[in-house]
């Protein structure tokens, strides 16, 4: 896919609007009451980008597209260049609009277990139907699915502001509150801008998939929908639940009757449609497989057909209690969902096998398999309560020897509290350890952009503004040799706004005047602020110390933007570290903080 042809969903933009977005919202919070108003101007980013539009394929549906009577459907599909249907999804992170949605989105979360329909999870619906159990089903009862078709690109705006209007006011919120939300909601709606191929979209109808406040909303437009739909009929069914846009329901009125409800349904919403399956048996919904047998209702485990059980692997770099916990939490699953004792010993022995075939010693699993023997099946359908203490995590990267680390620290904490400088007050608790994951191939590998069909070639450009003071020291050269190395670095085709790059910097006149630095925010902010050290002959830094001295200036500093496009933080801040190694710019060069080569060890 290289263009977007809905137009009704997305309007094409001839510029990015962001800073146009960026003043509109701010004239906005200044409506909001305190202390609200603080809250959300903190919440503005100083540099916001537009977010990332991407498709996920949906490959389960893929199948639907396939004759029948082939039986390798995913090479026949390969062969003949069928791809499967994508949801649309766009990325908000780093927007906008990022922060503010989740803002709402704290205001809307809280109205969703009072919708008579609702259900949260599959241990949820478990207990919805183990309710209904109790009351007799008749014997032509149908078990019915219905899925609305694209939820979230189909919600007008003025329709799902109102439902959530009106179940903000049913929660006694003061009513000019209300109204300053339905603005923040109408202008995070309306200005989820994005970029795909180079330009610059916004989604003109809908909300995307993608932004925080998104599942809640789409929850409270289709309860008002379903509410005011059921309010008025005379044949209703037995039970109706709803996971956001999937809804399960069992319906003892007849097949006739069934169509008509599902024909109505339809026709209830201009916009949202539905599909839909019913059977008399069997039919799935989330990961439960529902049957109806002797007017009652039994549950096991269902498995999409294109599930192929990709456990992680036992020889995977990541903790032993991470494993162990996988095998642990699907033994667990499989005892809250399979209602049948013997169909329940039947998964197991299945699920056994599928991790053995992932390099899992079959010890470990038989004994994580009956350490789950210890628990009811009616105990695993109510939820834990959490207990919330107030420990502060230990946070640091994965890596073989973290444990033994931690037994070290742990040892010496009650050394910490009770001696000559004792802990404080904060650390009532011993601190938790608390594990990030490495990065892994996918994450290095694989971006939710697509490559340029016409790639900019290497190089930096200059933004040739009128004001611009950084154009006439940036390097547009295609290869860069630092004074003094042998090293040859390729700029990327950065320019003087460019973010989230590792840059560098050199003296024309001398072979020790190389810096390495990072940024995340636009390079011309951070070059004025070296700049502005230079000009003030400032003493705590290197860069100001080197190009005051004598037959030296600004005139002498060259600049170029070597690498951007990172994924995170710490990403951008090893690359810089490897530069700096490489370069050798801490012994012969102008870095000077030496504070972080302790990572650099974890790195290589």
């Amino acid at each position: 896919m290289r263009q977007l042809s809905d137009k009704h969903f997305y309007q094409n933009l001839p510029y990015n609007p962001i800073g146009e977005y960026q003043k509109e919202l701010k004239t906005l919070i200044t409506q909001f009451p305190q202390p609200y108003r603080d809250t959300l101007t903190k919440l503005i980013p100083d540099s916001p980008e537009p977010g990332i539009f991407y498709l996920l394929p949906k490959i389960h549906k893929l199948r639907e597209k396939i004759p029948t009577n082939v039986t390798d459907w995913v090479t026949y599909a390969k062969e003949h260049n069928i791809s499967p249907p994508g949801r649309p999804i766009v990325s908000c992170r780093g927007t906008l609009t990022e922060h503010l949605s989740a803002f709402v989105d704290s205001f809307l979360q809280p109205l969703l277990p009072k919708i008579r329909s609702y259900i949260k999870d599959t241990t949820q619906f478990l207990q919805k139907l183990s309710e209904i159990e109790t009351v007799s089903l008749s014997n032509d009862c149908l078990l019915v699915t219905l899925d609305v078709s694209s939820l979230y690109t189909n919600i007008p705006h003025l329709d799902g502001i109102k439902a959530c209007e009106r179940f903000l006011v049913g929660e006694n919120i003061a009513r000019p509150l209300v109204s300053k939300l339905c603005s923040l909601m109408k202008f995070i709606l309306s200005h989820n801008n994005f970029s795909f191929e180079g330009e610059h979209y916004v989604q003109a109808h809908g909300t995307a998939m993608g932004t925080k406040m998104a599942p809640a909303y789409a929850c409270l437009f289709m309860a008002t929908l379903e509410e005011d739909f059921l309010e008025g009929r005379a044949h209703r069914p037995v039970l109706y639940l709803r996971f956001i846009d999937d809804i399960f329901m069992i319906w003892d009125q007849g097949e006739a009757e069934l169509i008509n409800f599902i024909r109505d349904l339809n026709n209830a919403h201009g916009s949202i449609k539905f599909t839909h399956h019913f059977s008399p048996t069997s039919l799935p919904f989330l990961d439960v497989l529902v049957s109806l047998r002797d007017s009652s209702i039994h549950t096991s485990v269902y498995c999409k057909p294109t599930d192929r059980h990709a456990y992680l692997q036992y020889t995977s770099f990541h903790p032993n209690h991470i494993k162990e916990s996988i095998v642990y939490s699907q033994a667990l699953r499989l005892k809250r969902i399979c209602a049948d004792p013997t169909d329940f010993r039947a998964k197991l022995s299945e699920l056994k096998l599928r991790f053995l075939d992932r390099g899992y010693p079959l010890r470990l699993i038989n004994a994580i398999c009956r350490k789950t023997n210890k628990f009811p099946r009616e105990q695993l359908l109510q939820y834990k309560s959490k207990v919330n203490y107030d420990r502060i995590p230990f946070v640091t990267t994965y890596f073989p020897q973290c444990r033994r680390l931690f037994r070290h620290f742990k040892s010496l904490w009650p050394t910490l509290q009770s001696g000559p400088h004792p802990t404080p007050a904060c650390f009532n608790y011993q601190p938790v350890l608390a594990l990030k994951q490495p990065p892994s191939l996918s994450s290095l590998l694989v971006s939710s952009s697509l490559p340029p069909l016409n790639p900019p070639p290497p190089g930096n450009l200059p933004c040739n503004r009128p004001r611009c003071q950084i154009c006439k020291h940036l390097i547009t050269d295609t290869v860069v040799t630092p004074p003094g190395t042998n090293i040859k670095l390729y700029p990327g085709p950065f320019n003087c706004n460019s973010s989230n790059v590792v840059y560098l910097f050199y003296c024309d006149k001398c072979s020790n005047g190389n810096y390495v630095g990072e940024t995340k925010t636009p390079f011309r902010l951070r070059f004025n602020n070296h700049k502005q050290t230079i000009r003030s002959k400032s003493k705590h830094h290197t860069i100001s110390l080197h190009f005051n001295l004598p037959d030296h200036g600004l005139e002498n500093l060259h600049c170029c933007l070597l690498r951007g496009g990172f994924k995170s933080d710490s990403e951008r801040k090893s690359y810089e570290l490897k530069l700096i190694i490489k370069l050798n710019t801490l012994d012969h060069g102008l870095n000077r903080e030496r504070s972080h080569l302790g990572a650099f060890n974890c790195l290589r």
